[in-house]
């Protein structure tokens, strides 16, 4: 039989135990979802894109927190992945991104891991004090991958949630849908053909409408991504469901049904753009070069809309000396499209820098309405010719100096050596 001594000793010691291991797991309250992660056929070459979410310390909820993520195993040179993470203040969580690459693998298993570990404002690994024993942990949180490289081309998807938005007589009518691909290569439909019909009268007759694999992004292995396009249908005011068949290699691979969608009268549904930003190539350029303008803008509106980029370029006087339009583009509801323009700079006869302003915006709504004006600075450097022919005549300038101090030195010379010789 166990004496009381004893009985007191082994709990005091499992007591311990336990408020240690408490201590420890309070020290690495650090999550990850999911833990592990398995890949099968990742085609040697091509990358797989891979997306986990990181959970902090209850106790940090209010306080910004970061990050080190560094890939450990011998395999670890096959993870692409960004070196920190950054966790708001006030957020719990945030997802992570990072890219398996197996570019020069051998087909086989392979093994690696990603280590999240927290640092401080000097970017020094943080240590938690576990408590009674006051000893020091690092607070952070491993990653396992395993994943299958081949040498075989997989193609495998799932498509799904069809949905098409609120349109109006005569506009495009924005769609989207998800794919999840399963496979190891990039992967699109070569065609969806959408077949129209109404919600409510069966006998109307039904519209069809497709769209060409051209006009379609890509889905990256490894990832679920929205895609979202447009197509014009001739579809009188109602409402409607479509039928959406997506063909691969000739065939029809999946069909979708829509969501009931109502098309207006003209002019219902609210249009509106906004400009989201603008950029050049660079900011100052030589004559002749020319300026390549970059315009982001996005549909916010309720429908899909056609807009035109206006550039319109002044000098240092406000006077404009140039004004460029672009291509009309459709852009899908919710959507962005990047304007892409080449403007041919004007001529300078100054040996001096020219300073010029580009002022842009966007037009829709069949150029009735506009977005709000964003402005961009440049220079043009003043003409090489010019500069050239400038300093070609400084230096005869300075030559001439030169010369004619030259002769006066040595008529002063010679002066003092007759006077010399007088005496």
């Amino acid at each position: 039989m166990l004496s009381s001594s004893f009985k007191i000793r082994a709990f005091s010691l499992a007591l311990g135990i336990f408020l240690s291991f408490l201590s420890l797991s309070q020290a690495q309250a650090v999550g990850i979802s999911p833990p592990t992660l398995s890949l099968k056929d990742v085609l040697r070459g091509t990358s797989q894109s891979q997306t986990v979410r990181i959970f902090k310390d209850e106790d940090a909820i209010d306080q910004d927190v970061t990050y080190k993520v560094s890939g450990s195993g011998e395999y670890a040179h096959y993870l692409i992945a960004p070196e920190t993470l950054l966790i708001p203040a006030g957020q719990s969580s945030e997802e992570y991104t990072f890219e398996i690459h197996p570019e020069t693998a051998a087909s086989g298993k392979y093994e690696a891991e990603l280590n999240f570990m927290e640092i401080n404002d000097t970017g020094e690994l943080r240590k938690e004090t576990t408590g009674a024993a006051t000893s020091k942990v690092l607070s952070g949180v491993n990653l396992l991958i395993s994943f299958t490289v081949s040498g075989e081309e997989k193609i495998d998807f799932d498509l799904s949630e069809l949905h098409i938005n609120d349109t109006e007589i005569n506009a495009l009518a924005t769609i989207t849908f998800l794919v999840r691909n399963k496979g190891n290569v990039d992967w699109k439909p070569d065609k969806i053909k959408f077949i129209f019909a109404d919600a409510g009268d069966k006998s109307v007759k039904k519209v069809e409408s497709s769209i060409s694999g051209n006009d379609i992004a890509l889905s990256t292995p490894g990832k679920s991504t929205q895609i979202t396009l447009g197509t014009k249908a001739a579809l009188e005011q109602g409402q409607y469901t479509a039928t959406a068949n997506f063909y691969y290699n000739g065939e029809v691979v999946a069909t979708l049904k829509s969501n009931t969608f109502t098309v207006f009268e003209q002019g219902t549904l609210a249009q509106e753009t906004k400009l989201l930003s603008i950029s050049t190539n660079k900011t100052s350029f030589s004559p002749g070069e020319n300026v390549k303008l970059e315009a982001q803008v996005k549909n916010t509106g309720e429908v899909a809309a056609t807009a035109t980029l206006i550039a319109e370029i002044y000098d240092q006087e406000n006077s404009v000396v140039d004004l460029i339009r672009s291509e009309e583009l459709t852009i899908e509801q919710g959507s962005e499209k990047k304007f892409s323009e080449f403007i041919p700079l004007p001529p300078t006869s100054s040996y001096l820098s020219q300073a010029y302003t580009i002022d842009v915006y966007a037009e829709y709504g069949n150029g009735n309405k506009r977005t709000f004006t964003r402005s961009i600075r440049i220079s043009i450097n003043g003409s090489p010719l010019l500069i050239q022919i400038l300093a070609l005549f400084a230096l005869t300038g300075i030559l001439s100096g030169g010369f004619v101090w030259y002769k006066k030195k040595k008529l002063v010379a010679t002066a003092n050596l007759t006077y010399t010789n007088n005496s």
